[in-house]
């Protein structure tokens, strides 16, 4: 088995993993919301995934979101 083979496997399984962190992060970044029930369910995703979770600290999500956000 080759490095190729087992690539998609690995990125697959870490997207899995990282599932919600990338799902919460892809809504902020989409953030274009119309109506309060939208934004409130996209906040209750973030506080749950990022800051509840306590794997990132709240500085490293601010500064991880401003940098790309603004390239």
């Amino acid at each position: 088995m080759s490095d190729q083979d087992t690539s998609p496997n690995k990125f697959s399984e870490l997207r899995n993993i990282y599932k919600y962190y990338i799902d919460s992060y892809t809504a902020l970044y989409r953030l274009k919301v119309e109506n309060d029930e939208e934004l409130s369910s996209i906040y209750k995703m973030i506080k749950t995934n990022l800051i509840d979770s306590e794997k990132y600290l709240p500085e490293k999500n601010y500064k991880r979101y401003f940098s790309y956000h603004y390239l």
